[in-house]
């Protein structure tokens, strides 16, 4: 019987692991972004013009993921029409949510 995917990763050094938890935040976040707008039937020329930028401007900031600005992730969310907040969590159960 083959090995589970946690079962891999466990052996993995935590620089990999590191490496690969990053990644996937980044895809998760490039994914999430495309279906804002395509759950709203719109097309990334349709958000761009929104957003007074080109269509090319829109899919790098799709597949940018978590290098995006959190100023540029607002404006891209409100030309959808929603609001941006921040969720802070802090190790002492401290949480707070910030309005962008």
């Amino acid at each position: 019987m083959g090995r589970t995917l946690n079962e891999i990763l466990a052996q993995l050094p935590d620089e990999d692991r590191q490496e690969i938890n990053d990644l996937t935040r980044q895809l998760e976040l490039e994914y999430h972004l495309y279906q804002l707008r395509e759950r709203l039937n719109l097309t990334q020329r349709d958000l761009a013009q929104q957003m007074g930028i080109s269509q090319p401007t829109v899919a790098a900031m799709e597949k940018r993921g978590q290098d995006l600005k959190l100023i540029t992730l607002k404006r891209y969310v409100e030309a959808l029409g929603g609001e941006v907040k921040v969720d802070v969590r802090l190790a002492d159960g401290e949480h707070f949510i910030f309005a962008l």
